[in-house]
């Protein structure tokens, strides 16, 4: 259904004449840095970008995570892309038209690049999350000092995520406090 959706959108951009359309979902923010880029950097042999480093966060918390190794892999808030060739962001799934926003590199040889600056924050544990809500966060940050996993976790989390305070983003982000 969101596949659908996204399709549809892009199909109506490109009859606008837009140059790029991004994949955005109703509860995330994108940086207010995205459109002077975009216009700036855009042209005929850039396929689009994605969000290789963006912001998680926990709706109500003072701070973020910023992720710079793959925030395009668990949000979806991650893609701008020509709408001409959004279909290649597209993969077969049982009986569903899958919107794969993890791809990066099509079959055409066509690729995206990454976005020099974080893009985005994902909002997550608000209520219309539905990778991550409440009992997973809480699953996720259970800690267990005697388990191998946990110690091997706790390393790949802290090489991967930085904390950052909500001040330093919030204007740029327009992050409020619902």
């Amino acid at each position: 259904d969101k596949g659908k959706k996204i399709k549809f959108a892009a199909d109506y951009a490109m009859g606008i004449g837009a140059s790029y359309v991004m994949t955005v979902d109703s509860d995330d923010c994108i940086s207010n840095r995205i459109c002077e880029f975009v216009l700036k950097n855009g042209n005929d042999s850039i396929s689009g970008w994605y969000l290789k480093k963006g912001y998680l966060y926990v709706e109500g918390k003072a701070y973020l995570y910023l992720n710079v190794k793959n925030f395009n892999e668990i949000c979806g808030s991650c893609i701008i892309i020509k709408p001409e060739i959004i279909d290649l962001m597209y993969k077969e799934y049982r009986e569903y038209f899958w919107f794969y926003h993890e791809r990066r590199t099509f079959e055409n040889g066509q690729s995206l690049l990454p976005l020099p600056f974080p893009g985005a924050t994902y909002s997550m544990v608000n209520g219309t999350n539905i990778k991550l809500d409440h009992q997973e966060l809480k699953e996720r940050k259970e800690f267990n000092l005697f388990k191998m996993k946990s110690i091997i976790t706790l390393i790949r989390r802290l090489r991967k995520y930085s904390v950052i305070p909500k001040v330093f983003v919030k204007n740029e982000f327009n992050i409020y406090d619902v």
